[in-house]
């Protein structure tokens, strides 16, 4: 085989190669554009709160284990024992203002 013969071949078979191209995962900016804007989420909260003083849980408790229930390393049973409040209290709370 000639050397133009090689390099004809050479050519061929790198023009004949698949190309694979990588996925490039986009990514998006909705999480940051949740915690923009956190504070206005936790309005209605905060209104519950301040209308029912007499409730077990107070809104900071609250905020902290809807903040951190998205950790996946963490349930809401150890959240909850976290900020010293029952299960059962949390349940009744969101049965009462969020179902409702």
């Amino acid at each position: 085989m000639t050397e133009t013969e090689k390099s004809n071949l050479k050519n061929n078979h790198n023009q004949n190669k698949t190309t694979i191209k990588t996925k490039i995962r986009s990514r998006s900016n909705s999480l940051t554009r949740n915690t923009d804007n956190l504070e206005d989420q936790f309005k209605p909260a905060i209104n519950i709160f301040s209308q029912n003083k007499d409730s077990k849980i107070d809104f900071d408790a609250f905020k902290f284990i809807i903040e951190n229930f998205s950790n996946k390393n963490i349930n809401i049973h150890d959240l909850c024992e976290q900020v010293g409040i029952k299960m059962s209290d949390l349940l009744d709370l969101i049965e009462k203002y969020v179902l409702y």
